[in-house]
Parts: C-alpha cells; sequence; structure tokens
C-alpha cells in the first residue's frame, strides 16, 4: 500500500524465508546489494538466517540514521568499512540512531 509523498508507509518484508532455508540446507548464492550484504555473503562462503539480520540491521542503520549510506559522512563510511570487514565497533556518536536502538542495531551486525 502506498501513501501520499508526505504520508510513506515503510515495510520491511522477506526476512522469514532464511529460517527455513537454515533448517534444509546452507545456502551460498550471492544476491543482493553489496553494501546491505553480510560479508559471509560477500565472500560467497555459505550462509544462514544470520546474514538476513545483518542486512535488516543495516537497514534500520540507515533508517534511523536518516541518511543513505552512500550519502554519508567518512566517519560513518569509515564505521561502515570496518562493519563489513567483520570488525565491529560502537556506532559513532554523530550518527542520528537514537540512543535505545544502538546496541539491538550492533548486534545485528555481530
Amino acid at each position: 500500500m502506498f501513501g501520499t509523498d508526505d504520508d510513506m508507509i515503510p515495510k520491511i518484508a522477506d526476512f522469514g524465508v532464511s529460517k527455513l532455508i537454515q533448517t534444509t540446507i546452507m545456502t551460498h548464492t550471492r544476491v543482493g546489494q553489496d553494501l546491505y550484504m553480510a560479508p559471509e555473503v560477500k565472500v560467497n562462503t555459505k550462509y544462514s538466517f544470520t546474514a538476513d539480520i545483518y542486512s535488516l540491521a543495516m537497514t534500520l542503520f540507515e533508517m534511523f540514521n536518516e541518511q543513505l549510506l552512500l550519502h554519508s559522512s567518512d566517519e560513518v563510511k569509515n564505521f561502515l568499512l570496518k562493519v563489513q570487514s567483520g570488525r565491529m565497533e560502537k556506532i559513532p556518536r554523530s550518527c542520528k540512531v537514537p540512543e535505545y536502538l544502538r546496541r539491538i542495531i550492533e548486534r545485528g551486525f555481530d
């Protein structure tokens, strides 16, 4: 369902399929945009539902930071490069992500 330009209704979907995949077989296909892709997917190794959690965390980070990842500051881009290489750090203080969501999003990158 679509709202007016001022009344958009965001929806996040398709994060339930991986549970089925995990119970039957680990997958190793490479599908999605690099910015939202978990490190294990990027290097084309087998992965499970945790790859979807990573993608959800990246989506939440972008939404609550109120800025497209591609247009982020150098500090945010450096943080994301570290996250994508598997080195977890705290979300930079300069980000607009609310304090109460930071730990949840950080856990999604683990």
